[in-house]
């Protein structure tokens, strides 16, 4: 597409609505990429932070910035634009979800390994105790 079609539609807007517009994108832009970093980091090492972080971030940042660009109805959107809208839309509600129980799969996962570990590290000591009396 040719950039001066995004000058004029983006001309047309009121100056405030050019600004929070500007604004969010940039932070959509921002959020995405710590977001996928968590996810990848969080995924390879199992570990719960990060896959927590990504969760919230989805949920409570890139969601609602989403749902503004998706359904703001102030300036003209291509019909590609919503078509790619939407899609993106459709995969952070699959994250969302599916971020939530692996999240909640990766704690109880942890939380047996650690009373497995617990129960071993006691019978051990348990064992090594009566060796010494």
């Amino acid at each position: 597409m040719d950039i001066n079609l995004y000058e004029n539609l983006f001309s047309d807007l009121p100056q405030l609505y050019q600004i929070l517009l500007t604004t969010v994108l940039i932070v959509m832009v921002i959020v995405e990429i710590s977001r996928l970093y968590l996810g990848y980091v969080g995924n390879l090492t199992e570990k719960v932070p990060e896959l927590a972080g990504f969760w919230l971030l989805t949920l409570f940042l890139q969601f609602p910035l989403q749902c503004l660009c998706t359904f703001s109805t102030d300036y003209i959107i291509l019909p590609w634009e919503r078509l790619i809208d939407a899609i993106m839309m459709l995969f952070l509600i699959l994250e969302i979800f599916i971020g939530y129980f692996t999240v909640k799969a990766i704690t109880n996962h942890q939380a047996l390994n650690f009373k497995l570990q617990m129960m071993k590290s006691k019978a051990t000591n348990i064992s090594t105790e009566t060796f010494l009396e």
